[in-house]
């Protein structure tokens, strides 16, 4: 059947650029940061978009913000806060399950303002302010990784004309604020 059709397979940057360059657009110039959030970690590839959008060296990765750093800071926050309450800490047993409601939590706050994991006398509630305190500290880290890149690629300030934001972790509206706001361009 494939061979009727051929078939070429991308990267996940060229798709994303791709996608973009059509809706809503991207600069025609400039250097663009593609940040590439995953649950494992964050790939970073810099491109030239005054050149066909030609890649600026490698693709670089980072585990200092992923979906599994914040799925740990939330299970952190809210362990702390049961071991405070009449529920007490939550068994061993019970963490598992408490970590996939701090995954569908943060999913959910991606969106809304507030979410319930359910099962917990009470029930225990997490905000979106308390997702972007737990997501501080790794996106600070994140940052100074981007900005490392473009140091090592000499890219300065002024060069860099966008930041391309994709995967789950670009859902969360701290993402897009904090990388708009510490480098200074669209994203």
């Amino acid at each position: 059947e494939w061979a009727q059709h051929p078939v070429s397979l991308i990267s996940d940057t060229t798709a994303a650029l791709t996608a973009l360059q059509a809706n809503p657009g991207l600069p025609d110039h400039g250097i663009i940061a593609v940040c590439d959030f995953g649950g494992s970690g964050t790939n970073v590839t810099l491109v030239d978009a005054g050149r066909g959008f030609e890649p600026i060296g490698s693709t670089r990765r980072s585990t200092v913000f992923s979906g599994d750093v914040i799925d740990q800071a939330l299970l952190d926050h809210v362990v702390a806060d049961l071991g405070g309450n009449d529920d007490g800490p939550p068994t061993v047993g019970s963490l598992t399950r408490l970590r996939s409601q701090c995954r569908d939590a943060k999913e959910q706050l991606s969106s809304e303002t507030v979410a319930e994991l359910a099962g917990f006398h009470g029930g225990v509630w997490l905000t979106r302010v308390e997702l972007d305190e737990a997501l501080r500290q790794p996106l600070e880290g994140f940052f100074t990784v981007l900005q490392n890149i473009l140091d090592d690629n000499e890219i300065l300030p002024h060069a860099l004309s966008a930041i391309v934001s994709v995967g789950g972790g670009a859902n969360m509206p701290t993402v897009t604020t904090g990388l708009s706001q510490r480098f200074g361009v669209a994203v």
